[in-house]
């Protein structure tokens, strides 16, 4: 009766394992796919021109140009911008307050929709940093097009 019941767990747990691949390998199919798809897209939509990289940098220099924050350029990667601002020191507050502040005082305003037409499909992402970038803070900037677009 014992070993009955040991084949019967067996068998089940080998039903679950093989139930938890088909859904693994369904879920990097799906993932492949979409992978595909931007593939295949109209890329310049997704990297941003030098105009729009001007843009940036023209909006954040007249931001940081007085002060101890200093704005240090921007760098385009696929899908995506990256702006470092250089602080004199870390900001004594949690990381998802700061995130917030990021979002809602630094990144560029609602009303700047020549930016954010540029940007149309790029994210726009800004970082704060003491010393090292890789050591940043960083918040994506919400594009009030593509959010009311999606709402």
């Amino acid at each position: 009766m014992a070993t009955t019941f040991t084949s019967i767990i067996a068998k089940r747990i080998n039903w679950i394992w093989a139930l938890a691949a088909i859904i693994t390998s369904i879920s990097g199919c799906t993932h492949l796919m979409s992978d595909d798809i931007v593939r295949y897209a109209d890329k310049t939509t997704y990297i941003a021109s030098e105009h729009t990289l001007r843009t940036i940098n023209r909006t954040f220099y007249a931001s940081f140009s007085v002060g101890d924050w200093h704005y240090q350029g921007a760098k385009v990667k696929y899908g995506q911008v990256n702006a470092y601002i250089r602080i004199p020191q870390k900001l004594d507050m949690p990381a998802d307050i700061q995130q917030q502040y990021l979002q809602k005082v630094i990144c560029p305003k609602d009303s700047d929709i020549d930016l954010w037409h540029q940007l149309k499909n790029i994210n726009l992402e800004v970082h704060i940093y003491t010393q090292i970038k890789t050591q940043s803070i960083s918040a994506t900037c919400i594009n009030p097009l593509r959010h009311a677009a999606q709402a």
